[in-house]
């Protein structure tokens, strides 16, 4: 087995069920994280394994509602770079996988602990 590149990405605050979203100034702040993130992607190493909270947008991330919690470079970044695994939770009743490409999107969601064998 040879050496496993992982990239963590920090969580990307939607302010979905949260009250922040409501707070002055929190939607600019959002855009101005996510924007970074988004850049820091861009730049960041090719990786085997992404960790992210967040999951990539259409990609088993919908709310009870079909509302989308998925953030759209995520699935971009799969879709151009083709890691093995995109690891991520936030969309609790999407837990999960499924293959985007030759992407294994893990959402562990609302789990207690998971052993995932890679």
């Amino acid at each position: 087995m040879g050496k496993k590149r992982i990239l963590g990405i920090p969580y990307i605050p939607t302010g979905f069920h949260s009250d922040d979203w409501k707070l002055p100034g929190y939607e600019e702040l959002w855009m101005q994280y996510e924007r970074q993130t988004e850049e820091y992607l861009l730049v960041a190493p090719s990786s085997d394994i992404i960790l992210a909270h967040n999951p990539p947008f259409g990609i088993l991330d919908a709310h009870f509602d079909g509302t989308h919690l998925g953030i759209k470079f995520f699935r971009d970044y799969i879709l151009k770079n083709n890691p093995e695994f995109f690891i991520c939770g936030h969309a609790h009743n999407y837990y999960g996988e499924k293959q985007i490409n030759k992407t294994v999107v893990k959402n562990l969601g609302f789990r207690n602990y998971e052993f995932l064998e890679l």
